[in-house]
Order: C-alpha cells, then structure tokens, then sequence
C-alpha cells in the first residue's frame, strides 16, 4: 500500500514553479521520490501552472497564499489535463534516506548520530540548510510531541515507523502539509518508534507553559 496522506495541489504546483521555501521543496521532493500518484499528480500540475501562467497578464491580480492558488486550481482543472497513469513505485530500502535529503543527513539512517533532546525524542539537523528548518525526529513509541501550531508551512514526512494525531494516522512515506491554522500534538503507536523528518519555515507555537519551557530544547 502507498501512502495515505500526500501534499496538497496548491504545494505541488508551488513547486514544480520553484515557488516553495528550501526546506518544504526538500520534503515535498522526497514525498514525490516515494508516491507514484504524486509524481503524476506533479505532472498535472506543472501542466496546470503552465496553462496558469499563458493565461496570466497584467490585468490579472497577482495569485496570493495556499487559498487563492487552490481556488484558481479549482476553476481551470476541468478538461485541462488528460488522465496520467502513476509511475511504478520505487525500490525502497528502509534504510535508506530519500536521494534528495542524502546530501543534507547521510545515506542512512542507521549511521545518524542522535541528540537527546527531552526523554523519548532525538533529533539530527540537516546540513547545508539557509532558511528555515530541517530535521529528523527519532520519538520512542507511545511518546508525545507538544502541543503546537505554526507561524507560517510545515511539513512532515514519516521515514520509519507511524504517529498519529488529530488528522489521523500517518504511515510511512505520510505527508502531513500543514499551514498556521492547525494544531496537533503528533503521538508515536506504543509499539514502535517514529523516524520523521520535518521542515519548518519559522518557530512553531507551542501551547502550555511546559511546552513552551521545552521548545528552545526542541530549537523549532
């Protein structure tokens, strides 16, 4: 089974124009390295943006935010593009960070060196990253992350194990594509750990003076 939870339309024509931060394209790019449906959803959409920007001139207020892209997406999707068939799935060692994410974590994960960050959860920060944030999270099973919401993207996407939280239950190679009207509290199954790895365009909020007291710890 592929995964359950993928980016959304308005993000994956963000970037297939090259439009996304350093850090969400990071993640989205290793989504699509793992999701045949998502690699022809991208084809859709870069032929979508493509008619989106033929059709675009001054007189056109210039498209703003998640909201009006998906808006815009919704009035010209209808008989634009023909059905694409998804590409075979690819080979998939556990093991193995995705290719895009290599050059910022290593090749594997079994050879990370881990930080504690607080009981149950650690942390390795990406190299090489200018804006933004990019790291893997290793939280034991049955931990909990603070409750938290976010100033601006997030995503996150699951290299190993599940967690789960208000918007259901996320797999391997899950996306969670989230903007600053969510807040969640990411929970690990009690019977495994979770591997994710998560991009973050500024601080996130975390809610509660405890949580608040852990997060220069967690430094997202």
């Amino acid at each position: 089974m592929g995964p359950q939870h993928h980016p959304d339309d308005a993000t994956l024509v963000s970037y297939a124009a090259g439009a996304l931060s350093q850090v969400i394209s990071l993640v989205t790019a290793a989504h699509l390295e793992r999701c045949a449906e998502c690699r022809a959803r991208l084809r859709q959409a870069e032929a979508i943006g493509g008619v989106l920007m033929q059709q675009h001139t001054s007189s056109v207020v210039p498209l703003r935010g998640r909201s009006a892209m998906l808006a815009r997406l919704d009035e010209q999707q209808a008989g634009l593009v023909p059905a694409l068939h998804a590409m075979p799935a690819a080979n998939q060692d556990p093991d193995l960070m995705p290719a895009c994410m290599q050059a910022h974590f290593g090749r594997h994960l079994s050879t990370l060196k881990w930080k504690t960050l607080v009981p149950g959860v650690q942390r390795v920060r990406a190299e090489g990253i200018e804006q933004g944030n990019l790291m893997l999270l290793k939280i034991a099973p049955g931990v909990s992350m603070p409750v938290h919401s976010h100033e601006s993207g997030e995503m996150t996407m699951v290299l190993k194990g599940a967690y789960y939280d208000v918007q259901g239950e996320f797999g391997l190679n899950d996306v969670a594509d989230l903007d600053s009207h969510i807040q969640h509290q990411p929970i690990a199954y009690p019977d495994r750990e979770c591997i994710c790895v998560l991009a973050t365009e500024s601080k996130l909020r975390f809610h509660g003076l405890l949580a608040r007291m852990m997060q220069p710890f967690f430094g997202i």
